[in-house]
Formats: C-alpha cells, structure tokens, sequence
C-alpha cells in the first residue's frame, strides 16, 4: 500500500526516511512547496534485477508549469535504495496533480517486469478535471521514458486517477502474481498448499527440487501454509541450496489466484483427508503430483489425471517432477484431463444425482422391508 504523509511543512522542504535492510536512505525535495513524497509506493522490481524498487512522487510543485507533478523512481540494490531517482516521469500540464496516486501495477504486459501505475486526477482533455491514468512498462533499463497506456475519465470534474492500484489477476492467467513474486512469465512454476508440519511432506519436495536443481535451475516453488516446521523447512531449503528457487508465502488468503501462477501442484502427504486445494487445482488444470495414499488414490484414478507417488519419496517425487518439466504438452492434457475428474466427481448436477440415488435407495430399502 502506499504511504501517506501528513503535509506538516508546507511552504517548506519536504522529507523522507526509509530504513533497508538497516541501512539509511533520505532524500529531500529541492523546491519550494513541493509536498515531496506526499505518496509513496512499492514499485515492484521494474528492472528485473531481483530488487525492489519504489516510488515516490510531487504532485504539487512547479516544474515550469504550476503543479504539474512529478514522479520519481528509486532502485532496490544489495546495500539499499539508490541516493538519487534512476526515472523521472513528468506531466506537462498545469495543474494536473500528476502522481497523487501512483502504484506498482503488477506486470500487465507479461514480460516479467514490474509495471507503474500513475493517476493525474486534475488532467483536463476537452473536460475541466476529467483526470488520467498512465502506465509505465518496466524493462532490462527500467522504465519506459514515455507511458505505454493511457486513459482519461471524459467527464467534467471526474477527477479520474483519484486513486489507483493494480488490480491482481483479474483473468487469472497467473501473469499478475509471477511478477509480483518476480518470476519471469516463461518460468515453471512448482507449489503446493497446507500447513508446514510432519504429515504434508513438504521436506520431500525440497530434496526433490534439490535433485533437480542444476538441470532446471529456473524452477520456482511457491509453498503456502505456515505451521510448526517452517523455519525448519527454510533452514533445510538453505542447507540443500535451493534458498534462492524456493518462495515461502506463510499463510494466504489468495489460493485460488496463487494456483493460477502454479504449472505444477503438488501434495507430498504421508497422511491427509481430501484437502480442498487439490480440488481447487484440479478445477483450474493444473497438472497434479500427489503422494499414493487412500484419500488421493480416490481421486486420481489414473496417471491421466494425475501422478501418484510413494509416500517419502523424494526420488519418486523428483522423476515425476523431471517427466512434467520437460514436457508442456504433458502437463496441459493432465490439467485438462484433471479439470474433467473434477467436475465429473464435484459438479452440483452430478453431487445432486449421488444424493438422490443415495435417497432412492435407502427408500427402496425400508419399502422393502415393509413388505
């Protein structure tokens, strides 16, 4: 979320402290009734170096034309943010209070660069105060010099661009969150869901995705849950040196976004009823990786749908992991296939006919005993 600051100084210098990884960063306006870093934002990893970078903006001040605005961008690097802004975006227009909203817009072009999202609530086209909204795309060099989208509210006094922020995977084609997490669009995606304790298995994965690493050294794993083994399992993943493949998200309630970024579910339980975030993979085709217990065995009835792996073993885990990885035409038939089993097993017509029968013949039964 964006920071507001209270304009406490106005006539006056406006300043901003952000502690990094216990380093200091500050940074001063140089003009005069700037409301410097009134807003400030998150703006993602724009350049795809791994670091997070963030916005900072002057909606007010004067840049040869009164109260035009400006936006500044401030890179993440190992030692903290750069001391002075690598992008500067500007709007020429009076009064138009460029940047009093601004945001990371997630990656909407699917590049793998974190994109920003910049609103103009006074911008005036044909209407008084109508408002804007920019999109800057990021890139190797950071971001565009010149915005890539644009819309205007054309009402009067609209003040389109009040407010903006991105707004997540709105067709849920997973695009949105891999570049949240900074993955890049062609990467493949591993992960699973339930809380990190001794019956999920989640240890096996680890080695699994260890086993693989140097031949895939682009997998990410993205485990959702926390629980009582967590800092086990993050101090495991350091051991097996897939710290950097691995995302910890702790607890989630963004599952079903989260699945849409997974190319691979995987459930590596040694014990477990019928979790509904296998059914919430299966619904949304994604190809499935599960353990060969009674609960799962039920549900993928067959390697079609789905692979079934010894319990506890990451050696099994591994190949059935190097089989899909290798093979996106595997992995396709097996979502769809397990989108199928899903609404055949789950769908409301064929849970209302279960129901029924099940009615009918305890019915039939007591007539029966009747006579």
């Amino acid at each position: 979320m964006r920071t507001y600051f209270t304009n406490l100084l106005k006539q006056s210098t406006f300043l901003i402290l952000i502690i990094v990884l216990g380093s200091s960063f500050k940074h001063a306006s140089k003009f005069f009734a700037g409301n410097y870093n009134y807003y400030v934002s998150p703006g993602g990893d724009v350049n795809g170096d791994g670091y997070a970078d963030v916005l900072m903006s002057v909606f007010t001040s004067e840049f040869g034309v009164s109260k035009d605005g400006k936006v500044y961008l401030n890179y993440g690097t190992g030692s903290g943010l750069t001391q002075s802004p690598v992008w500067t975006g500007i709007c020429t227009q009076e009064s138009a209070n460029f940047g009093e909203a601004i945001a990371n817009a997630g990656d909407v072009n699917a590049d793998g660069y974190a994109d920003i999202i910049i609103g103009a609530p006074r911008f005036s086209n044909g209407e008084d105060n109508e408002g804007a909204v920019f999109v800057y795309y990021g890139s190797p060099d950071g971001l565009k010099k010149e915005h890539s989208w644009k819309a205007e509210g054309n009402q009067a006094n609209a003040f389109f661009g009040n407010s903006v922020a991105s707004a997540g995977d709105v067709n849920k084609d997973g695009k949105v969150k891999k570049s949240e997490f900074g993955i890049p669009e062609d990467t493949v995606v591993i992960g699973t869901v339930g809380r990190l304790a001794e019956a999920k298995g989640q240890r096996y994965l680890l080695e699994a995705l260890a086993v693989l690493k140097d031949k895939f050294p682009r997998i990410r794993l993205l485990i959702a849950g926390d629980g009582p083994l967590r800092k086990e399992l993050e101090d495991y993943a350091e051991t097996l040196g897939i710290k950097q493949n691995v995302f910890f998200l702790g607890m989630r309630r963004d599952i079903p976004e989260l699945l849409s970024v997974m190319d691979i579910f995987v459930l590596p339980s040694l014990w477990e009823g019928l979790p509904n975030a296998l059914l919430e993979a299966m619904a949304g085709s994604r190809s499935i990786i599960v353990a060969d217990i009674p609960s799962f065995r039920e549900i993928i009835d067959s390697k079609d749908v789905g692979i079934l792996i010894p319990p506890g073993d990451s050696a099994a885990l591994a190949e059935a992991l190097r089989l899909l990885l290798e093979d996106s035409n595997i992995r396709e038939a097996m979502g769809r296939n397990a989108k199928q089993r899903c609404s055949l097993l789950f769908d409301i017509k064929a849970v209302v006919r279960a129901y029924t029968g099940l009615f009918e013949s305890i019915l039939k039964g007591k007539e029966n005993a009747i006579h």
